[in-house]
């Protein structure tokens, strides 16, 4: 069994479904980095802009590279 524990400074996370989908609500204008972590493949960061009453979609995949 193995647990992980992320501290931050502000309440916009998310823990992915099965689907791979996470929904940050109530995201204020503003610019941002968005970082996303896997255990075995790493971290990812992608920077996003985001204007007032606008909703975004951000893609972030994963490649697995054989070992």
């Amino acid at each position: 069994m193995s647990s992980y524990i992320g501290v931050l400074n502000h309440p916009f996370f998310g823990v992915s479904g099965e689907n791979g989908i996470v929904e940050l609500k109530d995201l204020p204008p503003g610019e941002y980095v968005i970082a996303v972590w896997h255990e075995q493949l790493g971290t990812q960061e992608t920077r996003v802009a985001v204007q007032p009453g606008e909703t975004k979609k951000v893609e972030i995949q994963f490649t697995q590279t054989a070992s």
